[in-house]
């Protein structure tokens, strides 16, 4: 039984592969010889005696600067002719020639091809290297191939027959690329809309990373050269490595940006930089420089290995430091930046376990997109929860400035009261007076005249009572919405306001349209009137403008209505104008000002009575204008 088996194998390599089947891998019957001094021709290949037999599978020489000659022998041990296409997986290779040899060492056939070479010199038309082999009836062929390259090469040669080849191979791989592809700038777009939307810089890095994943394969898929063979060198053997290069990059910065490193891990996203630096260098000399690629590629394979163990080491880091609990990106990164490193030490001649090939990367790569869909929903959520508590801040900090504004309202609003009791309690002191003369001097009382002048002290004190309760309904928030005349808020600003204008020599005009209705809280309009007043107050003050005027016009435009209020006091030097409205921006007219009056002043214009506000400065001063829905 052994010497029949012993005797199958040297007929077999004597005669060479015998064809059959619709696919046939021929990696572990090829041949190869290493042509260290790139001089060799086909016919002293057809005469060496330097081939060594390939066993280990499919043969990857790393990087190497040697032109390599690889031995197929062919057999058809049919009586019909067979037709086959031979077809080399490993796109990226600079030049390739295909010399087809009979059995008596005579040259049938010569093929050119290689992405170094016009796509229009290919036997035919297809992204990989195919070659056409006919085989008469019983008829043995040697197949020899030279490769030269600048970077890695992979040797895994396969035999079709053309129906199955172009009937289904090459669809079904055509239907995978399309669909590969589309994935990947479906993750890109959806990526940039994320960044547009929420301004988050982690989006921009992992839409720059896939974008670098996406020129990668579409120059490995063979599209790039397909469409832009122009490039040449840059086509399928720079560019892949630069884009993934890149990816890497772009990569490790979008795990440092998503788990927020720079605050939960300042020392590691401190050293991040020192090692991004060192791929940069010689990314750059790659580009500077395309003639050193088969020196600096390696170098670029190496760090790369490194710094996917540093992005594995960053999401193990960023999974248990960083408050965005996100087991999916580390999860994705575990396997496809597995799979990449095992790649590329296979690539470049570490391992040769041959468990790792170019469709297993893009598996790796489409299940690293799905978790990372999942790890982009986990910080849209994380993000969610800090914008629900900035606004929780936002709104608690609103608050503060709304009890600040209205205790700093309440304050002039007591000094604008003091202002007007001065003069009632003036006249009670007189009325009083007069009544203690009279208990003094006089022997009989007058009862008429006592009773006379204790009703007018009595009006003086109502007059002061309803001051007092005007103070008080100005700062209550006991007031629910109603319908009420805009004249009446005006008066109640002004019964507040008007004896410190008098006091400080200020002339009110006023032009109010008393048919004009409001839907609201009274007090609140009359809040805003009032700050206005003592803004065009202090504006008029601060120049010392001499007559000093204030204006206050109504009138009803388009279902809406217009409160004016203007002086004459030189108006608003901020630019821009509106910024006043701001928190603390104050125009500088008064020193005691916290800068939040007019804020609190558009707030309730816009969220409690549905209108607006905008400020104008005229010929004289400035103007504030109130629109607010009619009610009427």
């Amino acid at each position: 039984m052994k010497a029949i088996f012993l005797l199958f194998s040297l007929c077999f390599s004597l005669f060479g592969i015998t064809i059959s089947g619709t696919s046939q891998p021929l990696n572990n019957t090829i041949e190869i010889l290493i042509d260290p001094d790139k001089n060799l021709t086909i016919h002293e290949v057809l005469s060496d005696s330097r081939f060594f037999k390939n066993s280990s599978g499919t043969q990857n020489f790393g990087y190497s600067k040697n032109v390599f000659w690889i031995k197929i022998s062919l057999t058809n041990s049919s009586s019909v002719e067979l037709k086959r296409l031979l077809e080399l997986k490993f796109l990226p290779m600079d030049f390739i020639d295909c010399y087809i040899v009979d059995s008596s060492n005579r040259l049938k056939n010569h093929y050119t091809s290689g992405d170094m070479r016009p796509l229009s010199i290919r036997p035919t038309n297809n992204k990989t290297p195919l070659f056409p082999i006919v085989l008469s009836a019983h008829e043995t062929q040697t197949v020899f191939i030279r490769l030269e390259n600048s970077g890695t090469m992979v040797i895994d040669p396969i035999l079709y027959t053309p129906e199955y080849f172009w009937e289904k191979i090459n669809p079904n791989r055509e239907a995978f690329i399309s669909a590969f592809l589309a994935i990947i700038v479906f993750f890109t777009l959806y990526n940039v809309v994320l960044f547009f939307s929420l301004r988050e810089i982690s989006f921009i890095y992992y839409f720059l990373a896939m974008s670098s994943m996406f020129v990668m394969q579409s120059t490995l898929f063979g599209v790039a050269y397909e469409y832009a063979p122009f490039l040449g060198l840059w086509n399928l053997t720079i560019a892949p490595n630069i884009a993934g290069a890149f990816f890497i990059v772009f990569s490790v910065l979008f795990v440092s940006s998503y788990f927020e490193l720079n605050l939960y891990s300042p020392k590691i996203d401190k050293w991040l930089s020192r090692i991004l630096f060192a791929v940069y260098t010689p990314i750059f000399v790659l580009l500077l420089i395309p003639q050193t690629y088969s020196s600096v590629l390696p170098l670029i394979s190496l760090l790369g290995i490194i710094v996917i163990f540093l992005i594995l080491y960053l999401t193990y880091i960023g999974y248990q430091k960083s408050p965005i609990s996100s087991h999916y990106i580390f999860m994705g990164w575990l396997i496809s930046g597995s799979l990449m490193i095992l790649y590329i030490m296979e690539l470049i001649g570490i391992l040769h376990l041959k468990l790792v090939d170019d469709l297993t990367i893009r598996i790796g790569t489409l299940i690293e997109m799905i978790f990372f869909s999942f790890a982009l929903g986990d910080k849209l959520r994380y993000l969610k929860m800090k914008t629900a508590e900035a606004e929780i801040k936002a709104l608690e900090s609103e608050k503060q400035m709304l009890i600040k504004a209205k205790l700093a309202t309440a304050g002039e609003t007591v000094g604008n009261i003091a202002h007007q009791w001065r003069q009632p309690l003036n006249r009670l002191s007189t009325v009083l007076l007069n009544i203690q003369s009279d208990l003094y001097f006089k022997e009989e009382i007058d009862k008429e005249l006592l009773v006379k002048k204790t009703q007018e002290s009595e009006l003086i004190l109502k007059d002061m009572s309803n001051t007092i309760d005007l103070f008080l309904n100005f700062f209550s928030n006991t007031h629910s919405d109603e319908i009420f005349n805009t004249a009446d808020a005006i008066n109640d600003a002004i019964s507040i306001m008007g004896e410190t204008l008098q006091k400080n020599s200020i002339e009110l005009t006023m032009d109010i349209d008393k048919k004009t209705s409001i839907q609201g809280n009274r007090s609140e309009l009359a809040q805003v009137i009032l700050n206005l007043l003592s803004n065009a107050q202090n504006a008029l003050l601060f120049t010392q403008t001499s007559p000093a005027l204030i204006t206050i016009h109504t009138k009803k435009v388009d279902e809406k209505i217009h409160i004016d209020i203007s002086d004459n006091g030189g108006g608003i030097k901020i630019i821009p104008i509106e910024s006043v409205f701001d928190p603390y921006i104050s125009s500088g007219n008064n020193k005691n000002g916290a800068g939040l009056g007019l804020y609190i002043v558009k707030n309730l214009i816009i969220q409690r009575f549905k209108g607006d506000i905008h400020v104008i400065n005229r010929s004289e001063g400035a103007a504030f204008i109130i629109e607010i829905p009619s009610a009427l």
